[in-house]
């Protein structure tokens, strides 16, 4: 074989070589993780820990609530039972039962606005988890075809 030849030969080796390793890389790039669905895992977390501290919140709301009834039984019961005689001591029992109510209706509507934002929150945090299933299954089937191709 002649020079020429020889050296057209190598150089196109050199060429698929080339081409080979812009594909290797581009593989690579493919199998490891995908920003994409890093994004999703993340904002999922997040949604998640903003649903539990909303979910902390209710809950200690729910237990202000208890307190605030076992307040305004045990002054309906004091109010009732005949034990207090004085006029001024049974009205200030009744205004204090009123102020117990009322402290209980603004718990009892804060409940709800949270009860609003936690159902709010369930919906977008389902929404994410379903888009992340999604991303991770479309991933999965990107990496089988890759490592077939390989």
């Amino acid at each position: 074989m002649n020079n020429v030849s020889v050296l057209y030969q190598l150089q196109e080796i050199e060429v698929e070589i080339d081409s080979l390793r812009k594909m290797l890389s581009t593989c690579v790039k493919k199998l490891g993780e995908n920003e994409e669905l890093n994004a999703a895992r993340s904002e999922l977390a997040s949604v998640h820990n903003k649903l539990n501290e909303l979910k902390k919140k209710q809950q200690e709301i729910d237990w202000a609530i208890d307190d605030i009834q076992a307040k305004i039984k045990k002054a309906n019961d004091d109010l009732y039972s005949g034990r207090i005689k004085n006029p001024k001591e049974l009205t200030n029992m009744q205004q204090e039962v009123k102020t117990l109510e009322s402290q209980r209706k603004q718990q009892e509507d804060e409940s709800l606005g949270v009860m609003t934002q936690i159902e709010t929150v369930e919906a977008e945090e389902s929404k994410q988890t379903i888009s992340l299933k999604s991303l991770e299954s479309e991933w999965r089937k990107e990496h089988a075809a890759l490592i077939e191709e390989a």
